[in-house]
């Protein structure tokens, strides 16, 4: 079978990071497979790379090896992880991007050579390991089990007052859609206020006046604070990580 490297990082396109860690990956399997995901995480944003990965997992091709690399903490003493399943092997640091699918597959430690960068592990390290992998090298020849010590965690929300929801931008897309850590199957009123701004609950985009907040379930499974042809996260002054508060609204608030 063909090998299928994904690829998700915070590298963006300016620098020959992504380029070199391709190279890696194509010396080693010259027929191999490679699905960029993305590599437009904000900067050192595990909580947005931890959300986009586990939103993708189901499209991705079975027997696909996975490098997420967003990694602020490269060069410390912070481990690799190997998570695998029948399924699907993904490679990244213990910083919290693997921690919501702790419980969902087996965890390795990834045995850490030489490496010739202390900061570029995702070229030094977890290429050639997802070679090896690709090859048909089991993880015991590439890692060591990972025992009882629990991933580490990402930060916790805040308590939220009576009668609100609090949440937090997960991740925000080239149209200014605020994706939010607020799966789509919780039940939320037709009307609210979000950050103190009047927003209806609609369907789809269009059913959205001009310049009317919205909230909708969108296509990654979460809800999502959307403006008609326009950027709600410049309208809210919302990024990725930031917290969003929303409490039930009269729908005879004015907009």
């Amino acid at each position: 079978m063909r090998p299928v490297f994904v690829l998700l990082t915070d590298f963006g396109h300016t620098s020959p990071y992504v380029g070199q860690m391709k190279a890696v990956l194509l010396a080693g399997c010259r027929d191999a497979a490679i699905i960029d995901l993305t590599h437009e995480i904000t900067a050192h944003a595990v909580c947005e790379a931890a959300f986009l990965l586990t939103a993708s997992i189901p499209y991705l091709p079975a027997q696909s090896i996975v490098l997420a690399v967003v990694d602020p903490g490269v060069g410390t003493e912070r481990a690799m992880v190997l998570w695998e399943t029948p399924e699907l092997r993904i490679l990244a640091p213990d910083n919290g991007l693997l921690t919501p699918l702790a419980h969902q597959g087996t965890l390795w430690r990834i045995s850490m050579p030489e490496a010739p960068s202390a900061t570029f592990h995702g070229r030094d390290v977890l290429a050639p390991v997802a070679v090896r992998l690709a090859l048909g090298d089991p993880p015991i020849a590439v890692a060591t089990p990972w025992g009882t010590q629990p991933l580490v965690s990402l930060p916790a929300l805040p308590a939220p007052s009576p009668g609100q929801i609090l949440t937090r931008v997960a991740h925000v897309d080239r149209f200014g859609n605020c994706l939010m850590e607020l799966p789509a199957n919780t039940p939320l009123p037709a009307h609210l206020l979000v950050e103190d701004r009047p927003a209806r609950v609609v369907r789809t985009y269009s059913d959205l006046a001009p310049q009317e907040l919205g909230v909708l379930r969108g296509s990654q499974g979460v809800w999502e604070l959307a403006l008609r042809e326009a950027s709600a996260a410049h309208l809210l002054g919302l990024g990725a990580g930031a917290l969003v508060s929303l409490v039930p609204a009269d729908p005879s608030t004015p907009a």
